[in-house]
């Protein structure tokens, strides 16, 4: 319905449908006389109270009823409503008039709530619209979000676990390596059928599946599980799963997240093989260094050990050798190293030794008991093997001075093979004389 809203309009409406029904009245009053005075008069209250409502209606009957009277009831130009048949026109024209302003009334009122209440019903509308788009986007990046996640989510249905579904994660946990056939819309549960599940070298029925756990009421947390597929290839899975609850409380389904941990758990596995063979190894190491020890200990023989080029180390040096040089291997390496870092250019070795090397303490009747410092022919062997160990560890960075043991020629000889650079003498020139430099000159020639 429409109704004019400005006052003033309203009520110039009003009396515009008024002067419109009295000048057709005027029109056919020759025709119908004193018949039916109101009738133009009922129908111009009836589009007031359509059009302008109450008020102007009830303006419009007034002016009606005064102008009617006067102009279409005999006698003409009076209104007469004492008489008995003037009042029962008056009370017939007036129940006639307010009942249609009333009528009026109440259509306006409908129409009015009508209006609001279809307005009411196109908000209620539009807000179910946004409702559905908002609702429709958010699932839209709901599934995206889970179609890019790297875990696979599993959401079972109804509590019997009937019907699976998850998302793209799922479904590759159960595709073979290169399986192209897999179908990311297919229910999860189907992609399953065919693969057997462990916990712990335990095969595990279909009822102690995290999922069916879950569904259960139970909530499983980070678990660790293993898959063989159709084709024997074995995955390793780790998550967890939890149960879904109605308004009421009751467990209505559940959703499990897994993810593949293959690949770390393979390089565990090999991390853990090779930790085992490493202690192994250490522990075949450890044998062998103790045989090592024995044998340098026990060998009846000087045995030194030196690692190769560049670096000329010495590695061990048995009792038997450290006897002959008389100063423990440790003592010789470390004078050696120290006498390289500190820049000397030389070294003399050796001197007397207070050790008695297995082969002078055999002797009987030499001294060979008494205490002191030994000098002679019984130090040759211990002074150039100090010698050897000096030239390798310096690795020819020290001038060496051989002393120590030499009584001939071929002595002199054997230290300038050993290492020396220089050759000096002591108890030889006092048991051989000068004659001993003349043959050591000719030993050592072109060497």
């Amino acid at each position: 319905m429409n109704v004019i809203r400005r006052p003033v309009a309203r009520y110039a409406t009003a009396l515009g449908f008024m002067a419109a029904a009295l000048a057709v009245r005027l029109v056919l009053d020759p025709v119908i006389r004193d018949r039916l005075p109101y009738a133009s008069v009922l129908a111009a209250v009836a589009a007031a109270a359509w059009f302008a409502g109450v008020g102007p209606s009830l303006l419009a009957a007034i002016i009606g009823f005064v102008a009617g009277y006067g102009l279409f009831v005999y006698p003409y130009g009076q209104v007469d409503i004492i008489g008995v048949q003037g009042l029962a026109m008056s009370v017939l024209y007036w129940i006639s008039a307010l009942s249609i302003v009333a009528l009026g009334r109440g259509a306006h009122d409908a129409a009015r709530r009508a209006e609001v209440s279809a307005r009411e019903a196109q908000e209620r509308g539009a807000a179910l619209a946004e409702t559905e788009r908002r609702l429709a986007e958010r699932s839209d990046e709901d599934e995206t979000i889970l179609d890019l996640m790297p875990v696979g989510v599993f959401h079972a249905i109804d509590q019997s676990c009937g019907r699976v579904v998850g998302n793209r994660a799922a479904h590759e946990l159960f595709a073979s390596p290169g399986d192209a056939s897999r179908n990311h819309a297919a229910p999860t549960g189907d992609l399953a059928v065919g693969c057997r599940f462990f916990q712990a070298g335990r095969e595990l029925p279909i009822e102690d599946l995290p999922l069916q756990r879950a569904a259960r009421g139970e909530t499983v947390k980070e678990q660790e599980y293993e898959v063989m597929l159709g084709d024997g290839t074995v995955k390793h899975l780790f998550g967890s799963a939890g149960p879904l609850h109605d308004q009421a409380g009751r467990v209505r389904g559940s959703i499990a997240a897994l993810m593949d941990i293959t690949a770390r758990r393979t390089v565990e596995i090999e991390l853990e093989r090779a930790k085992r063979e490493a202690e192994a190894q250490a522990q075949l190491l450890e044998r062998q260094a103790r045989t090592l020890h024995t044998l340098l200990e026990n060998v009846p023989e000087g045995i030194l050990m030196m690692t190769g080029a560049p670096d000329f180390r010495v590695i061990a040096l048995s009792r038997h050798g450290r006897e002959m040089i008389g100063l423990p291997e440790e003592e010789i390496i470390e004078l050696a190293r120290l006498l390289v870092d500190v820049g000397i250019d030389g070294v003399i070795a050796t001197n007397t030794t207070v050790s008695r090397p297995e082969h002078v303490a055999r002797l009987e009747g030499m001294g060979a008991q008494e205490q002191g410092g030994l000098s002679g022919a019984p130090l040759l062997e211990l002074s150039l093997r100090a010698i050897r160990t000096l030239k390798s560890v310096s690795q020819n960075r020290l001038t060496i001075i051989g002393v120590g043991g030499v009584m001939s020629g071929d002595d002199a000889a054997q230290f300038i093979a050993a290492g020396a650079d220089l050759v000096q003498v002591y108890s030889g020139l006092i048991y051989r004389g000068p004659a001993l430099v003349s043959e050591m000159i000719h030993s050592t020639s072109g060497r």
